[in-house]
């Protein structure tokens, strides 16, 4: 039963809706015990394949690494000692890769479960697409492997499989081939629009309020009113100012390349420009698919050998290949160790250089692109000579709209599956699923 005294639910829930920060008031607190909210968050998962070379403690990620995050070191958070053990999945690389998103090891995609971003994808729903995948450098004859599970990292269930991108001119037919969709054109200025209107509805609920309160809670809502006059003095100025379509205009037509590198920007671009214009928000993007036959000496600079991905991470076995018909990495331990710290910062310094680009982007309400986002990136395997399914780690940028903590180094606890990680995403985004595979447990010091 409603008490006198009480603010309506319906009139809270407004309040909220104009996010304003009314302060917290004694006839609140009812209405504060009922009221939900759904904040925007967008969940970007990028994958690197054939593990990493640790080069110090195991409590930090690699120096060579750690190196490329110098520009946004206080905007991650780094979950270390996590494991990807499984035993029942046959085919090398592919018992890693296999049940990495699931938690639940197959290699059949008759027997594939739904990964972790599907279960997000139906709370953060795009303009466009409700979920995008990527695949920078897919593998159309993978050793040992399922082509499709190999290639396709997003899963909705058995046979379900989220078919990724491999062309980015595919990608930008898909989101961009019209031209920006007129509602997504319009978008930021609506909600600039909205967001005043309702900020001057709620203000006659507010002066109601005001005239049932107590000396204190006038004071506080004094305070408040003060602060209002001030943001809708900003919100005025942003909506007389602000030139819509520049916030959401399409990026330049891309083309299909062999080219490795541009082929990635592309993607990147793309992934950029659907993020700021709300076309899609939850992202799988692998720069490659896992065991590649990518090479890198013509792109990454100071590389000695010219190898595959794959050859260049055996750096502990000199000479050594994985096909007699294609080259070796070096006889030199000392210069395989030096290769393969390139190849995997120069990937890294992509990933970074699309992070900084997200932090720089401000949205009309204040803030930046990045707050929205949960950036993860890592791999399936610890040191990859030895196809290590311990000591793994991954790096997280952003805050989900402050559901994740950022700037902080955690080390899983053990049980330390790489699945409670993404159980841990899971409930930063809201979803209402309390497993996911072999999970657990959520990683608590992850969340705010």
């Amino acid at each position: 039963m409603k008490r006198s005294w009480e603010i309506e639910r319906r009139t809270f829930l407004r309040g909220l809706g104009v996010c304003v920060g009314l302060p917290l008031l004694d006839l609140m607190q009812p209405a504060i015990a009922r009221a939900q909210t759904a904040a925007t968050r967008r969940l970007v998962w990028i994958y690197t394949p054939n593990g990493i070379m640790p080069d110090g403690p195991s409590d930090r990620p690699p120096s060579y690494l750690e190196n490329t995050l110098t520009d946004v070191q206080a905007d991650v958070s780094t979950v270390l000692g996590l494991t990807n053990q499984y035993q029942n999945v046959s085919g090398s690389h592919f018992a890693y890769w296999a049940p990495f998103l699931s938690g639940q090891p197959t290699n059949q995609p008759s027997a594939a479960a739904k990964t972790f971003d599907q279960y997000i994808a139906p709370l953060q729903r795009g303009a466009t697409l409700e979920t995008t995948s990527i695949n920078a450098y897919p593998d159309p004859s993978p050793y040992l492997y399922n082509a499709i599970q190999a290639n396709n990292p997003s899963w909705r269930g058995a046979d379900q499989y989220v078919p990724a991108y491999t062309n980015p001119a595919d990608l930008y037919t898909k989101l961009f081939g019209n031209g920006v969709p007129v509602e997504v054109d319009t978008r930021l200025a609506d909600q600039l629009a909205r967001r005043r209107g309702v900020l001057h509805y709620v203000m006659d609920d507010v002066r109601k309020v005001r005239a049932m309160a107590g000396a204190d809670d006038r004071v506080r809502i004094d305070e408040y009113l003060e602060g209002v006059n001030e943001m809708d003095g900003r919100l005025r100025a942003q909506i007389e100012g602000t030139p819509t379509q520049t916030n959401c205009a399409a990026p330049d037509p891309v083309v299909a390349s062999q080219n490795y590198p541009q082929r990635l920007q592309s993607f990147y671009d793309m992934v950029y420009y659907a993020l700021r214009c709300d076309l899609t928000r939850v992202v799988t993007f692998l720069h490659a698919s896992e065991n590649t036959s990518l090479y890198h000496r013509s792109f990454v600079p100071g590389l000695v050998t010219n190898t595959t991905w794959h050859v260049n991470s055996h750096y502990m076995s000199p000479g050594y290949t994985d096909d007699p018909s294609l080259p070796s990495n070096s006889t030199d331990e000392s210069t395989n160790r030096a290769d393969y710290a390139r190849i995997l910062a120069w990937h890294n310094t992509r990933i970074v250089d699309f992070v900084k680009r997200l932090k720089a982007t401000a949205l009309p309400g204040g803030g930046t692109l990045l707050d929205e986002c949960c950036v993860a990136w890592g791999t399936c395997l610890g040191e990859s000579t030895g196809h290590d399914r311990t000591g793994l780690f991954w790096t997280l940028a952003g805050t989900a709209n402050g559901a994740l903590r950022k700037g902080a180094r955690i080390r899983a606890t053990s049980p330390a599956q790489i699945s409670n990680l993404w159980l841990t995403i899971m409930r930063a985004f809201g979803t209402p699923a309390t497993s996911l595979g072999d999970a657990s447990s959520v990683i608590s010091g992850l969340l705010a």
